[in-house]
């Protein structure tokens, strides 16, 4: 960070995605904030127009993937206004099959967990502004509710109540573009017999 905190980005909400500008070894390109990504990504493209290198294969599951096949690419330095990074090891992965082939907009890559475990991270959707902190450093002084939460696996659950009687952990996800129930949840308790409701078995 440059200082303590880097106050009010702007960024684009789209299909339910936040979209930032940022450049990885000065080269521009739009990043998805994911935090249910472990770990932070570039696009096969993107890093073939750096001239990356993409090293090893692992195998991945997300994107509504039943698994993928993950490489490797080291980044000198990624920037997004006031935070800049260095020598940082990305995943990578074809990133069109999601977001060019559903929104038509090109992706550069997805910052995950791993960047935003880093800060203090507050989101303004009205504004369309977003704040990063130093954990050191931050004060809450705000009038907001103070929600515990699990970390589980890289993701944080919070306590959620459906309709006064159904109670359960829901995963926040920046990057699901959605709202959405475990299928066998809403199974058992009637949510598919709701208006509106879509099921994915």
């Amino acid at each position: 960070l440059k200082g303590s905190e880097a106050e009010n980005i702007s960024f684009d909400f789209l299909g339910g995605h936040i979209y930032l500008n940022a450049s990885v070894n000065g080269k521009k390109g739009k990043f998805v904030l994911d935090s249910g990504a472990e770990k932070s990504l570039l696009d096969d493209q993107f890093c073939k127009i750096l001239g990356l290198e993409q090293k090893g294969i692992i195998k991945g599951h997300g994107g509504g993937a039943d698994s993928v096949d993950l490489s490797f690419a080291v980044c000198k330095n990624i920037s997004v206004d006031g935070i800049t990074l260095h020598n940082q090891t990305l995943l990578t992965w074809d990133l069109s099959k999601i977001f060019k082939a559903s929104t038509g907009i090109e992706v550069a890559g997805l910052f995950g967990f791993d960047l935003m475990s880093r800060f203090i991270t507050k989101i303004d959707f009205a504004g369309q502004l977003i704040s990063f902190y130093d954990p050191k450093d931050f004060k809450y002084a705000g009038n907001g509710t103070i929600i515990k939460f699990e970390l589980s696996g890289n993701l944080v659950r919070i306590p959620l109540t459906i309709d006064n009687k159904h109670t359960g952990f829901f995963r926040v996800d920046t990057g699901a573009g959605g709202i959405s129930f475990h299928y066998p949840f809403a199974k058992d308790n009637d949510f598919d017999k709701k208006q509106g409701f879509i099921g994915i078995a």
